[in-house]
């Protein structure tokens, strides 16, 4: 046997057990990562469908936390609750129905004591019956929440329940509500691709939606509560996250014949291309090192595609495969950062909110004192607070403007500070202290924006007057003309804060209220900055706080 030939058989046999070798393994590595990939995503919809129904009670509770508040509120719902006239009873029984629309939940029942119902939205006419075994048991779950089938005038449906108490006087009543699930609840948890959600209750064996019995799928299950009509509790409903293994045995089967083929092709041309693979062997895996070279987070827009058949197409289709697996997950991590920054506006919204929000309740709280003490008095206070309530609308309406640009700009012109001090002060004023005014009179107008002034302002003086005791202290707001500015000084004698305290005031988040959302003194920062002013700050603890701040002058 001539060299030549030895080292042609010796070619062959090395691409037949290269082959060989690499097809087994790539085979079982990219089937292995198949069922990985499928595992995976259906441990994805899992946990998002999990978050998902947690996110509906969050949102279920709030709702019912609102209405609880609402009712408390009520003087007409309690009325109705004691029969005091046919009016009112009627408005009870209308209540839950006028609920469920304006909070969108598709159940909702609200029971006395007994467990009878004092007026159901969802069925309007099951008002008087005694049905205590539901709320019975929603309080006795650890988990809060439960599935339980609901009837409605013409059809029933299986629902998500929570519950939430609210008491008028000596009377306590029970807050039942929850939302469907049906077959689009299902499709949207879902998420489309080749998952399915299906459920199964303890009533209904076939359960809701497709289910698949297959053993050839993927499937994991979540348990949750289920309560009968009758308040047992037989066993837990199944809500399970079922993913198709057809299109992955098709993958498989691709797969496996093309590696075949692949393999005939390459030891049948053995021979021909052995002296081929050794010269342009390099060529291909230097233009792969060279684009793996430059693969960074920030620079995913390399290409390894490739119509080569050979290992050196395998390992490309491979590396194009992990930068697309890079990009997606690029993707996921941006949205995080999206999401998260979505969460700080959200929270900045809420608590400019609030700022606006106060004023109006406390008017429309004198109003119901001045109603129940002094009701010849109501159109006099009312016409005395109307302004009040006007100004806060205002100022509400004007930061949606705001808000409804992703990066508001200012609106600068001249603003009256004195003006927006005294309505300030006029709302702060009716609560358990009383804001002292000592304005000059000729301040000059400033030059900025009315409502991110307004919004300083509204956040110094009412974080002044929170800090005072319950029967003492005071505040006290100066206005004064500096050099070319505008200076105003907010000073009380309330509880102070202390040098570490005072170093962290104006960061993000930080607060030492039980209820604070420390966005308060960060967003007044923001904006002084955004007027072209400063803000200084003065405390001692017990000794109380002052603010004083410089916006420039027209």
């Amino acid at each position: 046997m001539t060299l030549r030939l030895r080292v042609l058989a010796l070619a062959l046999a090395l691409v037949v057990l290269t082959v060989t070798v690499l097809s087994w393994g790539i085979r079982h590595e990219v089937e292995r990562r198949l069922v990985l990939d499928f595992s995976v995503r259906v441990g994805d919809v899992t946990t998002r469908v999990q978050a998902d129904l947690q996110r509906q009670e969050t949102l279920i509770r709030s709702r019912l936390a609102g209405i609880a508040q609402a009712i408390g509120d009520d003087n007409r719902f309690r009325r109705g609750v004691r029969e005091e006239s046919a009016s009112d009873r009627r408005y009870v029984i209308d209540y839950a129905g006028r609920a469920m629309a304006v909070t969108g939940l598709d159940v909702l029942s609200i029971h006395d004591a007994e467990g009878r119902i004092v007026s159901s939205g969802h069925f309007r006419n099951a008002f008087g019956s005694v049905e205590a075994s539901l709320p019975r048991e929603l309080a006795a779950l650890l988990e809060g929440h439960a599935l339980t089938r609901v009837r409605t005038p013409s059809l029933t449906f299986v629902a998500f329940m929570a519950r939430d108490t609210v008491r008028l006087g000596s009377e306590r009543l029970e807050l039942v509500g929850g939302v469907a699930i049906d077959e689009r609840f299902l499709d949207r948890l879902a998420g489309g691709r080749d998952v399915r959600v299906t459920l199964w209750t303890p009533e209904d064996p076939g359960g809701t939606g497709e289910a698949v019995e297959s053993l050839d799928a993927l499937r994991r299950d979540m348990m949750i509560p289920f309560i009968t009509a009758d308040g047992r509790h037989p066993d837990d409903a199944i809500v399970s996250v079922v993913h198709s293994r057809e299109g992955l045995v098709a993958l498989q089967a691709d797969l496996r014949r093309w590696i075949l083929v692949a393999a005939a092709a390459t030891a049948a041309g053995a021979l021909l291309l052995a002296w081929w693979f050794a010269s342009r062997l390099s060529r291909p895996l230097a233009t792969l090192a060279g684009k793996t070279a430059v693969l960074d987070l920030d620079r995913l827009d390399v290409e390894f595609a490739t119509h080569r058949s050979d290992e050196v197409g395998r390992l490309a289709r491979l590396l194009d495969g992990l930068v697309k697996r890079l990009r997606r997950s690029t993707g996921r991590l941006r949205e995080a950062e999206r999401r998260a920054t979505v969460a700080d506006v959200a929270r900045q919204v809420n608590h400019d909110i609030k700022n606006g929000l106060t004023p109006i309740r406390n008017v429309f709280r004198h109003l119901s004192e001045v109603a129940a003490r002094e009701p010849a008095r109501l159109a006099d206070v009312f016409a005395e607070r109307h302004q009040t309530v006007e100004s806060s609308i205002t100022y509400l309406h004007d930061l949606a403007t705001n808000y409804a640009r992703l990066s508001p700009r200012l609106d600068r012109g001249p603003c009256d500070t004195n003006a927006i001090v005294r309505q300030i002060a006029a709302e702060r004023g009716g609560e358990s202290h009383v804001v002292s005014l000592r304005l000059a009179r000729d301040l000059p107008m400033a030059a900025g924006d009315g409502v991110a002034l307004r919004r300083v302002l509204e956040n110094l003086i009412g974080n002044a007057v929170e800090s005072l005791s319950d029967d003492a202290g005071s505040v006290t707001v100066t206005s004064t003309t500096g050099d070319c500015t505008v200076r105003v000084s907010i000073q009380d004698t309330g509880c102070g804060m202390t040098n570490e305290e005072l170093e962290h005031a104006f960061d993000d988040f930080y607060t030492t209220k039980e209820h604070g959302t420390g966005l308060g003194l960060s967003v007044v920062r923001r904006l002084i900055a955004d007027l072209g002013g400063t803000i200084q700050a003065q405390t001692e603890p017990g000794a109380g706080t002052t603010f004083v701040i410089e916006v420039p002058a027209r």
